[in-house]
């Protein structure tokens, strides 16, 4: 689909924040992998928010993130993830990330790629040193849920 076909069809995709539940075509969970791929032309996208909805069942859900580059509020919490993909790197522009409630034992390495991440929510998880060394070094706001 075009852009603006897509944006007249569906004029939520428009704004600079998305929430998939505003999406009519999305609806219920999980989401229509159609609608995973109309998220890809989003490149003014500035926040996503699919929580609660089971994208783990996809082969690979994140395939969105390389075309989200102005990203920079996601929340993937609810998503029954086992993990992340080193893909989380590339979202450059990344201030807040909310993976809690999630099945998540790791991160990836890429996460100490987010230079601008001020804010992260997630479930306990066990850091690599790196890790621990990123999030000290940043003072990032952790909230464990």
């Amino acid at each position: 689909l075009q852009m603006s076909l897509l944006t007249e069809s569906m004029p939520f995709i428009s704004r600079a924040s998305l929430r998939v539940d505003d999406c009519p075509t999305c609806m219920p969970a999980p989401i229509p992998s159609l609608s995973l791929k109309n998220i890809i032309g989003l490149s003014k996208l500035t926040s996503l928010d699919i929580s609660g909805h089971f994208i783990a069942s996809y082969e690979n859900p994140f395939f969105i993130l390389s075309g989200l580059a102005q990203l920079k509020a996601l929340n993937i919490a609810s998503c029954e993830l086992t993990s992340l993909p080193s893909e989380i790197g590339t979202l450059r522009q990344l201030q807040t990330l909310n993976i809690a409630h999630n099945y998540l034992n790791s991160l990836p390495e890429a996460i100490t790629q987010l230079d601008k991440l001020v804010s992260i929510e997630m479930s306990p998880i066990s850091l690599s040193e790196d890790q621990q060394k990123f999030f000290d070094k940043r003072q990032l706001l952790i909230k464990s849920q």
